[in-house]
């Protein structure tokens, strides 16, 4: 009888875990271990993503009121991404704790909101220079606003995934160190590129 019991606590630990660590298969019965390539594909995202944020928040304010940017149109779109924010980070991670593909359920948004994140970035930083400056502060919160929305679209899924890659806490732990180091590499970049 304590073995049956002991078999059912196993299956369901086992089914427990495959999921909420999806990503985490054991080969040949061996324990699984993070490859040195996937932490690196991991971390590669806070790379890019870390120079793009900290040069918006520094410099595009500044951009668009060269371009003839009113203030208080680009206080309100910011104010206004940054409610979206509030709003879209809960709901997609919902949206993707509940998706399937043969990709995994956190695999697809990443790869296509890498895509949008770019080209809202593009958008973002070149604004058609003969528009007048109200329509350029409607450009400005228009892509600001989704730009952040693309963000979420990438950074939710993307965060949940370095949780799901693993179970092992020593694992997980390396996963996140060089995801921390692509982003302070990032950081000097960004400092750098101005200077550059």
């Amino acid at each position: 009888r304590h073995s049956e019991a002991g078999a059912e606590l196993r299956r369901i630990l086992k089914d427990r875990s495959e999921a909420y660590f999806p990503n985490e298969k054991e080969k040949d019965g061996k324990e699984f271990q993070v490859q040195a390539y996937q932490r690196l594909a991991y971390g590669a995202l806070d790379f890019a993503k870390t120079p793009v944020q900290l040069l918006i928040s520094v410099h595009l304010l500044t951009f668009y009121q060269q371009a003839g940017a009113a203030l208080g149109a680009v206080a309100f779109f910011t104010s206004t991404a940054r409610c979206f924010d509030v709003l879209s980070d809960p709901l997609m991670a919902q949206i993707s704790d509940g998706f399937t593909s043969r990709f995994g359920r956190r695999r697809p948004f990443v790869l296509v909101g890498c895509g949008l994140y770019a080209l809202c970035l593009v958008a973002l930083c070149s604004p058609p220079w003969s528009m007048s400056p109200g329509n350029t502060g409607a450009w400005f919160g228009c892509f600001y606003i989704l730009f952040f929305l693309t963000d979420t679209i990438t950074s939710i899924p993307h965060n949940a995934l370095g949780q799901e890659i693993t179970s092992d806490t020593d694992q997980r732990r390396l996963v996140f160190m060089v995801a921390k180091i692509y982003q302070a590499f990032g950081m000097i970049a960004a400092a750098a590129l101005p200077v550059l």
